[in-house]
């Protein structure tokens, strides 16, 4: 496995994965394919973010100021593996990857989203611990 990070070349193949992560999600019935076009174009030119890729795999995030002082943080947006593609240890080189990216920028700290208590295990192993939980409330 050869995980690099993502250019404006790889649009076609970082779009396409995001929106395989978009329509897994809870929030599929919201997602919009020209907003997600939109963002991944975003994610790619932007200096603070990074979009890593491997054949069936990407990590998205960005580096940016605590929302309370100016510690940086470094937030995955988008984390995704092809079903046919897991359990093959591509998922953990992905975020060991983000997480270096992340300490060489200068991040105290990273943040990622657990939609499940498997999840959410897994990253409790890797050192994380659980800091906030989010609670949604939906209008019709």
């Amino acid at each position: 496995m050869t995980i690099r990070v993502a250019t404006p070349e790889d649009f076609d193949q970082v779009y396409s994965l995001a929106m395989n992560f978009a329509m897994a999600s809870p929030y599929k019935d919201f997602v919009m394919e020209d907003t997600v076009a939109n963002f991944t174009k975003a994610l790619l030119e932007n200096q603070d973010a990074i979009v890593l890729i491997e054949d069936g795999g990407m990590i998205a995030g960005i580096a940016q100021p605590f929302q309370f002082g100016q510690t940086l943080v470094a937030a995955e947006v988008a984390w995704w593996v092809d079903p046919n593609k897991r359990r093959e240890g591509l998922g953990q080189k992905l975020i060991e990857a983000f997480e270096y990216w992340a300490s060489k920028r200068g991040c105290a700290f990273v943040t990622m989203v657990s939609l499940d208590d498997q999840l959410g295990e897994y990253y409790l192993k890797r050192g994380y611990r659980l800091q906030e939980r989010v609670y949604m409330k939906e209008f019709n």
